[in-house]
């Protein structure tokens, strides 16, 4: 008896890179949300002016942007939306968040949990990498800090 052993499908071409990923307009005009930016880096710059913005009001200084802290931010969001897993890589200084549509519904999501809170309103971290990935069905979110 002859057995059929198929290969395996091959996984489907990625068309975008996390940091640039295209978000379809129709995700981006949400009813009563602020518009999403249309790309991944857009959106993390919003999300980080508000992180900011919030920062300043506890009496803390800035994030700064950090490529690399941003890089390994960016391949975690892409790799829990392509997984379909999701939480922390076990790391005390890191946000993670998936299905918050545009930046203020972010910030307003890691407010609502202590440990987010806590890392966002640490005013001895200075330095951040934020991640966002769009994978059609919705919003994969990574903030990682660094002192």
């Amino acid at each position: 008896m002859a057995t059929n052993h198929a290969a395996p499908a091959a996984p489907a071409a990625r068309t975008t890179s996390p940091r640039h990923s295209a978000i379809p307009a129709a995700a981006t005009k949400l009813p009563g949300r602020t518009p999403l930016p249309r790309t991944a880096e857009a959106a993390t710059a919003s999300a980080l002016q508000l992180i900011n913005q919030y920062r300043a009001q506890a009496g803390c200084t800035p994030l700064k942007s950090n490529p690399a802290l941003t890089a390994t931010a960016s391949a975690h969001s892409e790799e829990e939306a392509l997984t379909g897993s999701f939480g922390n890589s076990g790391a005390p200084n890191e946000n993670n968040a998936r299905g918050p549509a545009d930046p203020q519904a972010l910030l307003n999501t890691w407010l609502a949990s202590p440990q987010s809170r806590a890392n966002l309103l640490n005013c001895g971290f200075h330095s951040t990498g934020l991640g966002a990935y769009f994978n059609g069905t919705g919003f994969w979110w990574t903030e990682e800090f660094q002192v």
